[in-house]
């Protein structure tokens, strides 16, 4: 026990330290706590510690899909749904069957195994992507259709391989029975999803205390991933059905601002935390001779995916593209390439093959190193391919814009050292009110610039205030709090004008997406 509390320990710890340096030399989070990992598993400084495969898919990944279907807002995946939709069913099933096509060429396996394997790497890891985004910003309609893929995509995977896995160990195929298992399997965790998602919300709204609500949801998180797999259904299906339901249904008009940050907040913390745990994880799990040994087939295997995903991308957009009001831009399409990065469920899946197949060891270490790979060379190549894809061009005035915010910001630091040097007796009065006014022109010439901006183009200045009214209401938060520490206020006063804060802060939240 002890020695799992020091696992634990170093783990987080590491994953403290690892975030702390990717966020400043801005590196990609995951594959960097991937690559702390391996170095931690070839320096031997943790005992034995592998990736649990029932962990990662009855506990982990119920956490991660909720977390991420608790905060989706529903209507922008209404607006997108066609795309989505397309990805994440008919999409995975193909990409399953070409990979697994251009497998059993080039690793001459039989086409039951091979399909397994295609059905394992067709699943994103869109935490990777979307922590690019973050720093990175995209146009808010492709960041959509990628987590509305991802969100439901596991879920076909998953279906997928548990069908392929039958028919590999039983090595019998019905084709009507086997599409009938996918309906009934994909339609049951949709009923229970939302059965269970609409009845938390009911009794959600009835309770008023974020610290109970908070206990409900993770309950309902992980409760339903198990009621859904009892029944023999989609787990993960039924849990992202869930957490949709509580992210969309009532949550803005019932729950008090409290409440809704509150929730938000753990979550979160919750997701960051089991990202943060499966991906060193992963790197510790990874056997870095058997990476060597097998290159060549994982060069193989992770050139067939990438393959498999042009092979979708493109054509599929084409068509989508006849249907869509707003065409998807050919730009974004290649983001898609990118962005179809492997990670923790994919390795989850490798170490949950049964004993009894053949070759399993190899199996593995061919998924292992294709995530590897994946997280290393796609990973680093995301965020400066969306740089030169130049997704966001900025147009003229807010370029003028910014640089009048510059000059102010540069004018205004060079007044205060002049400050300081003419204090300090380096230069004469004279010298210091003739260097001062110089740059007091510049600063009254920009923020004349800025006054007209604010009058020609009132809706993009309106956005930055919104933002920095976002710091400021944290900032009055932080005071108050500190107020009601000190005794200076009561707790009374103080939670009432927190409540308040709150309020303004969600609204302040909404108008920044809108």
């Amino acid at each position: 026990m002890y020695e799992q509390i020091l696992i634990l320990v170093t783990l987080l710890l590491s994953a403290t330290v690892v975030a702390i340096l990717a966020k400043k030399l801005k590196f990609p989070y995951s594959t960097a706590l991937v690559i702390a990992g391996l170095f931690i598993s070839l320096f031997g400084i943790l005992p034995k510690t592998t990736l649990n495969s029932d962990i990662v898919l009855n506990l982990f990944l119920p956490i991660l899909l909720f977390e991420s279907a608790i905060n989706t807002n529903i209507s922008h995946l209404k607006e997108n749904i066609k795309p989505i939709i397309f990805l994440s069913l008919p999409g995975v099933i193909i990409s399953a069957f070409v990979t697994g096509s251009i497998l059993v060429y080039f690793l001459h396996l039989n086409w039951p195994i091979a399909l397994l394997l295609g059905s394992m790497l067709t699943i994103t890891d869109t935490v990777s992507v979307l922590a690019v985004f973050k720093d990175v910003k995209v146009p808010v309609r492709l960041s959509t259709i990628i987590e509305g893929e991802s969100l439901f995509n596991d879920g076909t995977a998953i279906v997928l391989f548990r069908l392929f896995l039958g028919i590999v160990i039983s090595q019998k195929f019905n084709l009507i029975n086997s599409i009938s298992q996918v309906v009934i399997v994909s339609i049951g965790g949709l009923i229970v999803g939302f059965a269970v998602g609409y009845l938390a919300s009911f009794v959600l709204t009835k309770i008023k205390d974020h610290l109970i609500e908070i206990v409900l949801t993770t309950t309902v998180a992980i409760g339903t991933f198990f009621i859904a797999e009892e029944l023999h259904i989609s787990g993960i299906i039924a849990v992202v059905t869930a957490g949709l339901v509580i992210g969309n249904y009532n949550w803005q008009k019932e729950l008090s601002p409290t409440s809704q940050l509150a929730i938000g907040s753990f979550w979160e913390y919750a997701g960051f935390l089991v990202n943060s745990i499966i991906f060193i994880l992963i790197g510790l799990s990874i056997n870095f001779s058997n990476i060597i040994r097998y290159i060549p087939d994982i060069i193989y295997a992770f050139v067939a995916f990438n393959i498999t995903r042009i092979i979708l991308i493109y054509p599929s957009f084409f068509i989508l593209n006849f249907f869509e009001k707003e065409k998807i831009p050919f730009k974004w399409q290649h983001i898609f390439i990118i962005a179809n990065i492997k990670g923790s469920l994919t390795m989850a899946l490798a170490i949950g093959l049964p004993l009894s197949i053949s070759n399993r060891e190899y199996f593995i270490s061919i998924l292992f190193g294709v995530v590897f790979i994946s997280l290393l060379i796609q990973g680093l190549l995301l965020k400066p391919f969306i740089k030169w894809m130049n997704l966001i061009t900025k147009l003229p005035f807010q370029v003028l814009f910014e640089e009048n915010q510059a000059k102010i910001l540069a004018s205004r630091s060079a007044q205060e050292n002049l400050e300081i040097i003419y204090k300090a007796g380096i230069i004469s009065k004279f010298s210091y009110e003739q260097l001062k006014s110089r740059y007091q022109v510049i600063i009254a010439n920009s923020e004349k610039a800025l006054r007209e901006f604010s009058v020609l183009y009132s809706e993009y200045c309106e956005k930055i205030l919104i933002k920095l009214q976002q710091r400021l209401y944290l900032v009055e938060k932080t005071a108050i709090i500190n107020a009601m520490k000190q005794k200076i206020i009561s707790d009374y006063t103080g939670e009432k004008y927190i409540e308040e804060l709150n309020e303004k802060i969600i609204k302040n939240i909404r108008d920044q997406e809108e």
